[in-house]
């Protein structure tokens, strides 16, 4: 019937390539940041202000405040716009809510945070998806998402 959604089977990503996804991500996110910082500590160093000044200790706490606020704005704008992150894109990825539809912005937030506690906890959070029926980590149980394959 027309409107009416056709039940289908979510096929759910494995800890490997999920594991995959992530690595791509961090070598994104670290090759962001570190551009960033050179860029801010050059131009701090051109202007003289790396002499242990107040204005030096700014910079360093801006810098160390984009390697916080950079992978929260990346994380939620593709996981709410695209349901998948660039590492998940490249694995064939993608985070849906238990129903298969897509999360949103606020979720995706929400998750890029819980996956913080994931990680906070010597990385069992991600290693439960090992060993979960629905391969879901920490971050997944707390958010209510899943990543399954497209």
């Amino acid at each position: 019937r027309e409107g009416v959604r056709t039940q289908t089977t979510l096929v759910y990503g494995g800890f490997w390539i999920r594991f995959g996804a992530k690595f791509i991500d961090s070598l994104l996110i670290i090759a962001v940041n570190m551009a960033i910082g050179f860029v801010f500590g050059l131009s701090a160093g051109m202007i003289g202000l790396i002499d242990g000044s107040g204005e030096s200790l700014m910079i360093d706490i801006f810098v160390q405040l984009m390697n916080i606020v950079v992978p929260a704005i990346y994380a939620t704008f593709f996981l709410g716009r695209y349901g998948a992150t660039l590492g998940k894109m490249a694995c064939g990825l993608k985070v849906v809510r238990p129903d298969g539809d897509p999360i949103g912005y606020p979720r995706a937030l929400g998750r890029y945070f819980a996956e913080i506690l994931s990680g906070m906890i010597l990385g069992i959070g991600y290693l439960m998806a090992a060993f979960d029926s629905e391969k879901r980590s920490l971050h997944d149980r707390i958010c209510s998402t899943r990543v399954v394959r497209k």
